[in-house]
């Protein structure tokens, strides 16, 4: 989460997945970023806030022994009703 071009009407969003257990993740927009480490089950969860508009938002994993694994998603935000 979130999925691909995803429209949201708030400016923190929920990032999560699954990957390998204890693995550090970044997650970047282009003002902001944030860090987590999955869990013992591979499991993430974080916020970040994003901007008015369109939002590139990348999640990066990175394991123990260097290897890394990356997901982009556009995201949007409006205060707009939808």
């Amino acid at each position: 989460q979130p999925r691909d071009e995803q429209v949201f009407d708030k400016r923190v969003i929920t990032v999560s997945g699954k990957t390998e257990p204890k693995v550090s993740i970044l997650i970047y927009t282009q003002e902001n970023e944030e860090t987590a480490v999955s869990a013992n089950d591979g499991s993430f969860s974080t916020t970040i806030a994003i901007s008015s508009g369109v939002n590139k938002l990348s999640v990066i994993a990175v394991s123990s022994l260097g290897e890394i694994q990356t997901i982009n998603r556009t995201v949007s935000f409006t205060n707009e009703n939808f």
